[in-house]
């Protein structure tokens, strides 16, 4: 049951409280909505359901007795197990914490408090996860002075050897990510300033959690779900696990016989004094009796208190947000409560979330979103949480409903953040493949065991590299007058200071931009001479030919522009939106094969005219092309980009096919 601590964070010890205190609004500091003396109705939020949702749902359940949800059951408590954190894990955290305040303290001058929000203080914290940090410093209200204190601090935290800082001062709130180098081998945090409201969030959950036990092995299982099926990145257009959270306890809000009451409702009930953070009036409810008495109060007409198993629970989890649940607020209070009686109607209709899938509302912040899918991320939502059914429903066990196939895990893999250690070795395996393909196999095994199979199964456009600048150019790199190897490396040592520093910019599709970034460094000596020579050709000889020819010509002077900004362009339509894993392999192979094919034909049939442009241009390019559109879109890039290059390997491929025997080079 609850306690009265459940408002404050157990990190071994009683945490003084927050300061409430911090300057608001005069103006939002008025009364609060009066309670009428009647109790909150079952309303949530404005979510609208479907009422047939039960003939689309495939198997029927007979209950928490069916062996298919004891089985679940079994499953998601022993994964709540493996993932419960020890007492030295919780000892590790505090310390950590500790240290963070002390190196604060010397940083700037007055009270200082660091307090942990997320899943460290809500009850779904594991050793594998991030520790979320709030400096809490009097003063430094505005963006600016929070950006000057964390530089201050990631200057001092770039002392500590064993970490990584990576400053992330455009993000909505400015942070510091501070992870180790050897991932897991130590704890990562996220540092903000004066983040209060969240670290209010947290607690709220984490008296929910206090409520009913059923609520940790639920959270803990959808976020491993999300987890592994890719779709927990807030970044991307996903689920973040704070809205995942909120989403379970709306659900468990909502069943029959409610799992969960509103504490913010039960604490307007009650009369209980406002508590105001940052303007937010942040109350609800702690007192054990009262939410018993709530509970009591809403199962009377069901025969007494929800009893539904764990895995009954989840598989019901599944339906109603992939089948029942069609679009508007998801909110674990009554949303109604916070607009005066005059206006709830008219903002119901003008609500944000009207027509919207997935709005998840901020428990404090009345209208705010805290999921913010994107609109080309609603299918595919949909059809996991619809897929997850299912297969519970025929009886498959949860981790294999969980499992991603090879593909699913390489496109995952392809759009996480890299670190900037990874981008390191990706250099390395790059400039060993300069001096030896079997030196860059090796070295790419060693380093990254994963990642061999699945390059090596996608022809890597490193090792193309490799063969062009090491079999293909045995005299040398023209206009830089240095041999190939030596370009390779030097390629090598550019493209990694260029990642490196693009490592502090952005953390969006890092592999697949360094993979290019590197492929165009290599090859952009190689092009020198060719792309010279044919801009000669269309300036000077261009009315001699026809319009083949010129179409040759151009394809070789346009397609390294095009090579490059396929790296550079995101659409907004990913490829994992194609209907089905199966058609995104058939078409991504058929594309690959069919380009290394034809670029096969363009050098045999020509191959002994215009030898320098053939051998130099043709091959390679349409071979790096068609490699590339299969990498890219192994990796996940946005289809757009990996239109242009399409685009421009057929200008090329056509053109040189009618037009490469037709004239020579000037």
């Amino acid at each position: 049951m609850l306690s009265t601590a459940t408002a404050s964070t157990r990190l071994g010890g009683p945490e003084e409280p927050l300061a409430w205190t911090l300057p608001t609004d005069p103006a939002a500091e008025v009364a609060p909505r009066q309670a009428t003396g009647v109790r909150a109705t079952t309303y949530k939020g404005d979510a609208h359901l479907s009422m047939f949702a039960s003939a689309r749902t495939v198997g029927k359940i007979a209950g928490s007795d069916d062996p298919r949800m004891v089985k679940l059951t079994a499953e998601v408590d022993a994964l709540e197990a493996e993932v419960r954190p020890t007492d030295q894990d919780h000892k590790d955290r505090d310390s950590f914490l500790t240290a963070l305040q002390t190196t604060v303290s010397k940083l700037v001058d007055g009270e200082i408090r660091v307090h942990a929000f997320g899943s460290a203080i809500n009850g779904f914290w594991t050793p594998h996860s991030d520790v979320d940090v709030c400096i809490q410093v009097p003063g430094h209200q505005t963006r600016a002075e929070q950006i000057v204190l964390l530089r201050k601090l990631a200057t001092a935290l770039a002392r500590v050897t064993t970490h990584f800082v990576e400053p992330r001062f455009s993000a909505r709130i400015p942070i510091i990510h501070w992870s180790p180098k050897v991932p897991g081998s130590m704890l990562a945090t996220d540092i903000s300033v004066n983040n209060t409201l969240a670290v209010v969030n947290s607690r709220l959950i984490g008296a929910y959690m206090e409520i009913d036990p059923r609520l940790r092995p639920l959270g803990i299982a959808v976020k491993y779900w999300c987890k592994a099926r890719g779709i927990n990145d807030r970044s991307r257009g996903t689920l973040s696990s704070f809205s995942l959270i909120l989403m379970m306890i709306h659900f468990l809000q909502r069943r029959p016989a409610p799992v969960l009451p509103s504490l913010q409702d039960l604490a307007l009930q009650h009369n209980m004094p406002p508590l105001y953070v940052q303007g937010v009036d942040c109350r609800f409810a702690t007192d054990p009796k009262m939410v018993s008495d709530e509970l009591d109060y809403l199962c009377k007409e069901h025969g007494g208190r929800n009893t539904e198993s764990v895995g009954y629970l989840l598989h019901e989890f599944f339906r109603y947000y992939g089948y029942m649940y069609k679009f508007g607020t998801i909110a674990i209070r009554d949303v109604a409560a916070a607009n005066s009686s005059a206006s709830t109607s008219q903002s119901r209709a003008t609500s944000p979330s009207a027509g919207v899938y997935l709005f998840v509302d901020n428990p404090f912040e009345v209208g705010k979103d805290v999921a913010n899918v994107l609109p080309n991320q609603h299918t595919r939502l949909r059809q996991e949480l619809r897929r997850a059914q299912q297969m519970l429903a025929k009886g498959v066990s949860f981790f294999d409903m969980c499992q991603q196939s090879t593909l699913e895990a390489a496109k995952a893999a392809g759009k996480a953040p890299v670190p900037r250690g990874t981008m390191l070795a990706i250099t390395v395996v790059t400039a060993l493949g300069g001096l030896s393909i079997a030196a860059g196999n090796a070295a790419l095994l060693y380093l990254h065991p994963s990642w061999h199979t699945i390059i090596q199964s996608t022809s890597p456009i490193w090792a193309l590299v490799t063969q062009f600048l090491s079999a293909r150019l045995t005299d040398g790199i023209t206009a830089l007058d240095i041999t190939p190897r030596m370009g390779m490396a030097v390629a090598c040592l550019a493209f990694g200071c260029i990642v490196c520093a693009s490592d502090h910019l952005t953390n969006s599709h890092m592999a697949t931009k360094a993979s290019l970034l590197g492929m165009v460094l290599s090859i952009l000596a190689v092009w020198t001479r060719a792309v010279r020579g044919n801009i000669q050709f269309l300036l000077l000889r261009s009315k001699q030919s026809d319009v083949h020819t010129l179409l040759y010509r151009a394809a070789v002077v346009t397609a390294p522009m095009l090579l490059v900004s396929s790296s550079l362009v995101e659409g907004a339509h990913p490829w994992r939106e194609l209907p089905s894993t199966a058609t995104f392999v058939a078409v991504s192979a058929v594309i690959a094969v069919s380009f290394n094919l034809l670029s096969l034909h363009v050098t045999r049939e020509f191959g002994t005219v215009n030898k320098e442009v053939t051998s130099h241009s043709v091959k390679p390019i349409a071979m790096l092309a068609s490699n590339m559109l299969f990498g890219q879109a192994f990796m996940g890039v946005q289809y757009y980009g990996v239109a242009l290059t399409l685009v421009g390997a057929a200008m090329f491929a056509f053109g040189s096919h009618h037009g490469a025997g037709k004239s020579r080079v000037a």
